[in-house]
């Protein structure tokens, strides 16, 4: 079609389904090797070619570079969160039996003011039928 071979050596082009999940299993310093092993003479290929698989195939390098930093800085940001979630959590699991004791303290201190307010009136009552 374009009057010259493609090189033999190219990568497969696996299917989206094959790569999904396959992250951790890949392989990101693979290297595909040089992309003709000899002139491009003798294969019959054109120059320009050459050099564009040869460009591709370094922006293959860049991006799987450019991944590996990316699931690096998530992995970072999800411990961060992690350990975020997880202080929140001991926080609250704190904050409950905290929350009640605060409460049965006030109710108990509630009663013994409405139980001084009785003994002042009943004390005052107590008084004047004294008198």
């Amino acid at each position: 079609m374009f009057g010259f071979d493609l090189p033999p050596v190219l990568p497969p082009i696996l299917e989206e389904h094959h790569w999904q999940g396959q992250s951790q299993n890949w392989d990101h310093s693979s290297n595909f090797g040089p992309v003709l092993s000899g002139t491009s003479e003798q294969q019959g290929v054109h120059p320009g070619v050459l050099n564009e698989l040869s460009n591709l195939q370094e922006q293959v390098r860049e991006l799987r570079q450019a991944v590996l930093e990316f699931e690096g800085t998530m992995s970072k940001k999800l411990d961060s969160m992690e350990s975020s979630v997880t202080a929140a959590q001991r926080y609250v699991n704190n904050l409950v039996p905290w929350s009640m004791e605060v409460y049965e303290t006030q109710a108990k201190v509630m009663d013994m003011l409405s139980e001084a307010q009785l003994d002042r009136k009943n004390g005052k009552a107590v008084a004047e039928k004294h008198d």
